[in-house]
């Protein structure tokens, strides 16, 4: 869902979902299945592709995210400050940032 907000309101069709979150095309499937049945997600025909589909975030979708970040920002902070200098967190983001699917590139 971090990556549909981040998307805006065009969304992103599912391969490009899956490509971001590194996870298998069925894995993504099952899962935007349920994000769906939860109305946090919008499956929407494709205008430039009739057999697929573009995924946009719900607002329900949006409250959810504020919701959990602090609690799920939290963990991350606790599981990685300890570990990594603020330089070494920096350099790990720009690493991480050439991953297909990951970065701007």
């Amino acid at each position: 869902m971090l990556e549909l907000r981040r998307a805006g309101r065009g969304g992103l069709r599912q391969f490009e979902i899956g490509n971001a979150v590194l996870l298998s095309k069925h894995n993504v499937s099952r899962l935007l299945d349920r994000l769906e049945r939860e109305a946090l997600v919008l499956r929407q025909a494709c205008d430039e592709d009739g057999r697929g589909a573009t995924v946009i975030i719900t607002e329900a979708g949006h409250r959810l995210l504020e919701r959990m970040w602090p609690v799920h920002g939290a963990v991350i902070r606790s599981h990685f400050a300890g570990y990594f200098s603020a330089q070494e967190l920096d350099q790990l983001a720009t690493l991480l940032a050439r991953l297909p699917g990951v970065g701007s590139g």
